[in-house]
């Protein structure tokens, strides 16, 4: 059986952006890396 590599995005929710219910500084920095990693 062949391995393929897989990519698990998990819990990406705009509450974690800035100006959501449960913000984290700098929150959405992650989004254009997640976004990068799914167009490969």
């Amino acid at each position: 059986m062949a391995r393929k590599p897989a990519l698990l995005v998990v819990d990406i929710q705009n509450d974690f952006c800035p100006g959501g219910a449960l913000a984290v500084p700098e929150g959405d920095a992650i989004i254009p890396k997640v976004n990068r990693a799914i167009r490969m």
